[in-house]
C-alpha cells in the first residue's frame, strides 16, 4: 500500500468520523507512527488536544514528551504530559506499562471532555501482535486483528491507521521535512516485538510478510465476530442474572449441548460478569472448571464459585468481600457499602424468604454504619434503599481483551 497525503488525510478523516464535534484526543509518543498522527489530524482540521505518556523507563522520555508538547504547541494544540508514578518493580513490564498507558489516556481524555482517545497504530502493529501471539499459542480472539474502535475504561479509543503501513507514514512525515524520535527499546533484542519485526523480515520471501498476516488476522475477527454471536445466544439460553446482579443461576443442558468452544466462551464470560478482571484465566483452568460444572459438581475460578442449591446450579462471587461496581438507589450518603458476610446477614432474619441460596447472600452487598448494619436489601432487610449493578440484567457480553 503506498498511501500519498490526500489518502491519508481521508483515511484519516473517517476513522475519527464518529467522533462529530467532539475533541478527539491524540496520543503521542513522539514515534514516527503518533507524530505522523498529529500532522495528519492538523492538516485534516481535526479540533485535538495532545497527550505524551512518560513512563519513567527511559532518561529520554521527559525530552521526547517536551519535543511533542513543543510540536503541539507550533500546532496551536494543548499538550499534557502523563506520568506513570508507582510502577510495579516485577512482572511483565511491556505489559503494565500498556495498561498504564491506556488508564492515564482514558482519565485524561475524562477529564478534558474528549470524544475519544486516537492511537497510531499501524498494519505492522497488527502483524506484529499476531506473530506475538501465534508464538503464545493464542486462539481465535488472541489471533484477531485489532480493532478500529474499543471502550476501555469507560473511553472510546479509535486506530485509524491501521490500514496504513509503518513506512509508509515515516515517508510522508520526511517528505513533509518533519522529524520524530526513534525509541531504542526498538531495537533492543530483549523485547518480543522487537524480535517479532526481525521474523517478519525474514517470513517475508515465504509470502508471510506484514500485508499477508495482517490480512489473516482481519480474517479471525470475522471468525471472532461469528463466535461472540453464537456465545451470546449461548449465554441467552444458559445464564440468568438473579438479584440486581448479585448472582447467576446457570442453566446446565443447554450449555451441555454446545459446542466445547461456546462452552469456553461462555463460562469465561460469567467469569468475567461477576468478578470483572483485565485477563480470562487459562485455558486449562477453565476447561477443569467447565468439567465440574457440567458434571454438576461445585467449582471455583477466578474470585466465582459455583455449586448446587435449590435443585439448580448458581454461580457468584466468593465471599471476600468485593462489592465495586454496585450502586445505591437512594445515595447512600454516610453509610458505607460492604458485603454482609456471616455478622451480616445474622442480621437479616427474613433472607430464607428471599430464595437466594445463603452463598450468594454472604456476598450480596449491605449498607453499614461503622458496625451496625442499616439496610440489606437483598437479604430482605431494605430499609428504604436498593442496591444494583447498572446494566446487570441485560445479556452477559464477554470484555473481549485482545486489543
Amino acid at each position: 500500500m503506498s498511501a500519498q497525503a490526500p489518502d491519508l488525510i481521508s483515511l484519516l478523516r473517517q476513522g475519527l468520523s464518529r467522533l462529530g464535534d467532539a475533541r478527539a484526543g491524540f496520543a503521542v509518543s513522539g514515534g514516527g507512527d503518533s507524530m505522523a498522527l498529529l500532522h495528519l489530524g492538523a492538516q485534516a482540521g481535526i479540533a485535538a488536544e495532545v497527550a505524551t505518556v512518560d513512563h519513567g523507563l527511559r532518561p529520554e522520555a521527559a525530552d521526547e514528551a517536551a519535543l511533542v508538547q513543543a510540536r503541539a504547541a507550533a500546532l496551536g494544540l494543548r499538550h499534557e504530559t502523563l506520568v506513570w508514578a508507582g510502577r510495579a518493580a516485577q512482572g511483565n513490564l511491556p505489559d503494565a506499562a500498556r495498561l498504564a498507558r491506556r488508564r492515564l489516556l482514558a482519565d485524561w481524555a475524562r477529564r478534558r471532555g474528549l470524544g475519544a482517545v486516537v492511537l497510531a497504530h499501524t498494519l505492522d502493529d497488527v502483524a506484529e501482535t499476531f506473530l506475538m501471539r501465534l508464538a503464545r499459542g493464542a486462539g481465535v480472539d488472541g489471533l484477531a486483528a485489532m480493532a478500529p474502535a474499543f471502550t476501555a475504561d469507560g473511553v472510546l479509543f479509535l486506530r485509524p491507521l491501521l490500514a496504513v503501513p509503518r513506512q509508509t507514514l515515516r515517508d510522508w512525515l520526511a517528505g513533509q521535512g518533519l522529524g520524530w524520535v526513534e525509541d531504542p527499546t526498538n531495537r533492543d533484542p530483549a523485547y518480543d516485538r522487537t524480535r517479532a519485526r526481525a521474523a517478519l523480515t525474514a517470513l517475508a520471501p515465504l509470502g508471510l510478510g506484514t500485508g499477508r498476516l495482517a490480512e489473516v488476522a482481519g480474517h479471525m475477527a470475522q471468525a471472532r465476530v461469528a463466535l461472540e454471536a453464537a456465545t451470546e445466544a449461548l449465554l441467552r439460553a444458559c445464564a440468568h442474572p438473579v438479584g440486581d446482579g448479585l448472582a447467576l443461576t446457570v442453566a446446565l443442558e443447554p450449555l451441555r449441548a454446545a459446542p466445547q468452544e461456546l462452552q469456553r466462551r461462555a463460562l469465561v464470560a460469567m467469569l468475567d460478569w461477576l468478578c470483572p478482571r483485565p485477563y480470562a484465566p487459562r485455558g486449562e483452568q477453565v476447561a477443569r472448571l467447565a468439567a465440574r460444572v457440567l458434571a454438576g459438581q461445585p467449582a471455583q475460578l477466578a474470585g466465582a464459585r459455583f455449586f448446587l442449591a435449590r435443585g439448580q446450579t448458581w454461580a457468584c462471587r466468593e465471599a471476600k468481600g468485593d462489592v465495586s461496581g454496585w450502586q445505591v438507589m437512594p445515595g447512600q450518603g454516610e453509610l458505607q457499602l460492604r458485603a454482609l458476610g456471616a455478622e451480616g446477614l445474622a442480621q437479616c432474619p427474613d433472607w430464607r424468604a428471599t430464595g437466594l441460596p445463603r452463598a450468594v447472600l454472604l456476598t450480596a452487598p449491605g449498607l453499614w454504619r461503622g458496625p451496625a448494619l442499616i439496610a440489606a436489601p437483598h437479604a430482605g432487610r431494605p430499609a428504604g434503599f436498593r442496591v444494583m449493578r447498572p446494566g446487570a440484567q441485560t445479556v452477559l457480553a464477554r470484555r473481549f481483551l485482545s486489543h
